[in-house]
């Protein structure tokens, strides 16, 4: 790509880079001088300016450009004839039997990753990835979820994106939204928009996060009425009033609504949040297929995932700035964690039967997740869930959750339906001695029951963890 070195007066030198294209002049001016345009009066050039900018400063051209949609492609189109793109990042793809590969991103497509391991290619199928993350990036979906002030955008599928403000634009099939970060739009479809939350009039965020880093659903989600047949938005002051309507526009000054056949524009500042009248997608998990692509301030989930230099595509339409993406979770969509389903039925019975009638003692005996991940029961525990659709196996390991050791043991039970599928006993006079690994067949079953029982009629027994417990689909 040709570049050329050039002083303004007193300015600082500039740098030119002129791509293979004939177009009309571009040129963005980096340092303050803002956007400015030329057209030539005659003729094609045979080359164009596209982006001026501090000889000693660099400018990745994925981060300059805004997310748009990206077209139907899986794999982002090949960069024009002239146009140098930066290589690959380096990457450590982990496989479902265990093995973890590193070398630079080559391409990502429906069926297979590419990479350059030492100089050869070598492409992995994706049925056989687990994860893939960027070197050097943080491995998990722990990253900033809210800015100070800004707002979080929950999907229908559960993802969810950070940023500065939401936008609302246009009607009917041409409506359009969008996270701004800066002058950066993260434009959305705008169907998969089910919540958006901004922070109370005083600036506080209305929620706070979850040990994962996802940010906590706000107290209003959770008081949101059943039997809404529209749009709501969520009003604050003294109380919290759900107003319903159709949302038709949303900008820094106002969100503009048509209630009674009447458009009315509702000042921002007493604007809690919104709620679009669409199907939830979660209960159950992520989407069966899907990939979960932790970004910088929030996860998306996608069907597709391509990858080029040219930048990252999800499900052909929305294409992510190369510097933002950290990872791709393959296994989302592949299996469903046990912690996050609701039990259908749970049932407790103490050893110390009435201690699960005082005030306040219910919950302590009830199961309940761990902030490091999987699930605390306690005997005697017997909770029921229902099988997510698709889901094959049923994989967990269990241990003793005391710290020391004790001469008392507990019996573990795990049933399909009404069929027992797996029984074994285990003792805590070894705090780190486990029941070993649980891996059953769920296929065709409706319901899981998981059973905590007593070790014997003078044991009182003791809590145990079930970690990494998650349902294959």
């Amino acid at each position: 790509m040709p570049c050329v070195s050039a002083r303004v007066g007193r300015r600082p030198s500039f740098m030119v880079c002129l791509l293979g294209h004939r177009s009309p002049v571009g040129v963005w001016v980096a340092g303050g001088a803002g956007p400015v345009s030329h057209r030539r009066r005659s003729g094609a050039w045979p080359w164009f300016a596209a982006v001026m900018m501090p000889a000693a400063t660099t400018l990745s051209l994925a981060m300059a450009a805004s997310v748009s949609p990206a077209g139907a492609d899986e794999v982002p189109a090949a960069p024009a004839p002239g146009v140098v793109v930066a290589e690959g990042p380096v990457v450590a793809v982990r496989l479902v039997e265990g093995e973890t590969v590193t070398g630079r991103l080559r391409e990502i497509t429906a069926a297979a990753v590419v990479l350059d391991v030492d100089g050869a290619e070598r492409r992995v199928p994706v049925e056989g990835v687990r994860r893939v993350d960027t070197v050097g990036a943080v491995a998990t979906d722990r990253v900033a979820g809210r800015p100070a002030a800004g707002v979080v955008v929950w999907c229908t599928d559960g993802g969810w994106l950070g940023g500065d403000d939401f936008v609302w634009e246009g009607s009917g099939a041409t409506v359009s939204a969008a996270v701004l970060r800066g002058s950066v739009r993260w434009a959305l479809p705008a169907e998969r928009v089910l919540h958006v939350d901004w922070p109370r009039p005083d600036g506080s965020p209305a929620t706070g996060a979850t040990p994962s880093g996802t940010p906590a659903a706000p107290a209003w989600q959770a008081d949101l009425p059943g039997d809404a047949d529209g749009d709501l938005i969520v009003v604050g002051g003294d109380e919290v009033t759900f107003v319903p309507c159709a949302i038709s526009g949303v900008s820094a000054e106002a969100v503009t609504v048509v209630l009674d056949g009447e458009t009315i524009p509702v000042k921002r500042a007493k604007v809690l949040g919104l709620a679009f009248l669409r199907p939830a997608l979660v209960a159950a998990g992520p989407p069966a297929g899907s990939v979960a692509v932790s970004v910088t301030g929030g996860r998306l989930l996608a069907q597709r995932v391509g990858w080029s230099p040219a930048g990252l595509v999800l499900d052909g339409a929305l294409r992510l700035p190369g510097a933002e993406w950290h990872s791709l979770d393959y296994a989302a969509g592949r299996t469903v964690d046990l912690a996050g389903l609701t039990p259908e039925r749970v049932d407790v019975e103490p050893f110390f039967g009435t201690l699960a009638r005082l005030q306040g003692m219910a919950s302590f005996f009830a199961p309940r997740p761990l902030a490091a991940g999987g699930l605390l029961l306690r005997p005697r525990t017997e909770s029921v869930y229902r099988i997510p659709t698709g889901g094959r196996r049923f994989r967990a390991s269990v241990a003793p959750a005391v710290n020391r050791a004790v001469a008392s043991r507990v019996a573990i039970v795990v049933r399909v339906d009404d069929r027992e599928v797996f029984r074994s006993e285990v003792a805590a006079t070894d705090p780190g001695a486990a029941a070993g690994p649980i891996d059953v067949d769920i296929a065709g079953g409706r319901r899981l029951t998981l059973l905590i029982d007593f070790g014997g009629p003078a044991d009182p027994g003791f809590p145990v963890r079930f970690d990494s417990a998650v349902i294959d689909r």
